[in-house]
């Protein structure tokens, strides 16, 4: 017989909420004769009762009591749903409404064999609007830590704080650490203890914001948390444990970053910078907003990195931008790699010197063959500015998220992968210095991006401060091969 168990919840607040659209999958693809039958095999699915994630296909099972449960990528997080049993085939669907686009949407996976090792076979579809796409066929194999790979090398865990949230970046200053907490707000943690991180302040907005990145700024005596929402808000922390909204930026960001007096701003969706005067940080005077010709329409900037009036854009699906703001208020751009035909995510910056050259390190989000880091010539005289130098790639199932450098050492919050340190002496090849693992498949979700999504240096006491999407806050202590004197 069939086995048919709903999920504990909702699927989606949207999908049970009054008077929406019908939905127009509804009984489509619900049965293993709906999917391609190439990669089964009969009887496979009988009894099936794993407890694993599959973090390329976003998917989590467990069986607690022996009953199975099944949870999907809910971004950042997981959503429980329904799923459909058989001896052939275990059907996972999810329909969802988005009332901004007013358009319906469906994923299901039909798994119709397993392996000994966990690796499901099946198949794939995906809809939206009216149309449903050409299944296509999975083999995916669970997810582990790395082989063996221990918790950590060349870096240890000093201390660890959960908190009333995820936290989406971090940035540090003295003996404080300042977290973005998306609609949580920010939390100030004391780190003059790193064995025992303690929470001393918090911001909450009294109007609803997401706050994704947080950067820091000092003037006048005082420091200034600026994150990076709908609008951009500039906290004063100078008191950890009272911090206050002090000014507003009158633009929506996913990423800030700060150099001198000025910031730049980017929405991670359209092709604009948005520059702002803050030398006198509660009172911010907009200088610029502007709009990158000559992209692609799918093109916009995700993520940046600026130094010296230069700003270096991570434009997905196309590649960087470098913009020229010494004049803040008549940027031009100063120079575009060649349109990337694989499309990549192109997701985050950062230039460091190498040899005495500028280098600019680059990191993909999402998972796949082509992903992870790659380096490109910073030198704007070199006959090769913005040619790749050389790449890295730790494996296909796991992305990279942010970057950063100093010197020729690389620090990466890579996900489900932790924190990886690289030694890019040699840019053609970089190599592993060190890495710690904070995921583990005992605290697993089904979520793509989950695991170590931000980071900070305090490159004079060999520290990396992270932001974990499932533990929290994390204080890391590097020896001297990670921090090279």
């Amino acid at each position: 017989t069939d086995e048919v168990v709903p999920a504990d919840a909702a699927v989606d607040a949207a999908v049970d909420a009054p008077d929406l659209p019908p939905d127009p999958f509804e009984g489509m693809f619900d049965e293993g004769s709906e999917f391609p039958r190439a990669r089964c095999r009969a009887g496979a699915m009988a009894g099936f009762a794993r407890t694993n994630v599959w973090v390329p296909l976003g998917l989590r099972t467990d069986a607690p009591g022996g009953t199975l449960r099944t949870f999907v990528d809910g971004f950042l997080g997981e959503e429980q749903v329904p799923h459909t049993l058989t001896a052939d085939d275990l059907i996972v669907r999810r329909s969802s409404f988005n009332a901004q686009s007013g358009r319906w949407s469906m994923r299901a996976i039909d798994v119709c064999d397993v392996l000994a090792d966990g690796t499901l076979r099946g198949s794939i579809v995906q809809c939206y609007g009216e149309t449903c796409w050409d299944p296509y066929e999975l083999e995916v194999a669970p997810t582990h830590r790395i082989a063996g790979e221990s918790e950590g090398q060349h870096l240890t865990l000093l201390g660890e704080l959960a908190l009333d949230g995820r936290p989406l970046n971090v940035r540090a200053a003295g003996d404080h650490a300042y977290l973005a907490m998306g609609g949580a707000g920010l939390r100030v943690v004391s780190v003059a203890n790193p064995a025992a991180p303690v929470v001393v302040g918090s911001y909450v907005p009294a109007v609803d914001n997401y706050f994704n990145d947080v950067k820091l700024v000092e003037a006048a005596g005082r420091r200034y948390a600026v994150l990076a929402g709908s609008p951009v808000e500039v906290i004063d922390v100078t008191t950890p444990a009272s911090p206050s909204l002090v000014a507003t930026m009158a633009t929506d960001a996913h990423t800030v970053f700060l150099d001198g007096t000025m910031a730049y701003s980017v929405d991670g969706m359209r092709a604009e910078l948005d520059i702002f005067d803050i030398a006198d940080p509660r009172a911010p005077i907009q200088r610029a907003a502007f709009e990158v010709p000559g992209l692609p329409s799918f093109s916009g900037f995700h993520d940046l990195y600026a130094a010296g009036g230069f700003v270096y854009l991570s434009t997905f699906g196309y590649g960087l931008v470098v913009v020229d703001a010494r004049a803040p208020s008549a940027p031009v751009v100063a120079g575009m790699t060649a349109e990337d035909p694989s499309r990549r995510y192109w997701h985050s910056p950062w230039v460091t010197q190498v040899a005495g050259k500028p280098v600019i390190v680059h990191g993909d989000e999402f998972a796949g063959p082509e992903s992870g880091v790659r380096l490109l010539d910073g030198d704007p005289a070199s006959p090769t500015y913005l040619g790749t130098l050389g790449d890295w790639h730790l494996r296909d199932d796991i992305s990279t998220h942010n970057v950063m450098a100093h010197g020729a050492t690389v620090y990466l919050s890579h996900y489900q992968d932790g924190i990886r340190v690289l030694d890019i002496t040699n840019p053609a090849t970089p190599t592993q210095l060190g890495y710690f693992n904070t995921w583990s498949e005992d605290i697993a979700t089904a979520a793509a991006f989950s695991g170590a999504i931000g980071l900070d240096l305090d490159v004079a006491r060999r520290r990396i401060y992270v932001a974990d999407l499932l533990r929290g806050f994390l204080v890391l202590q590097g020896t001297e091969t990670v921090f090279p004197p």
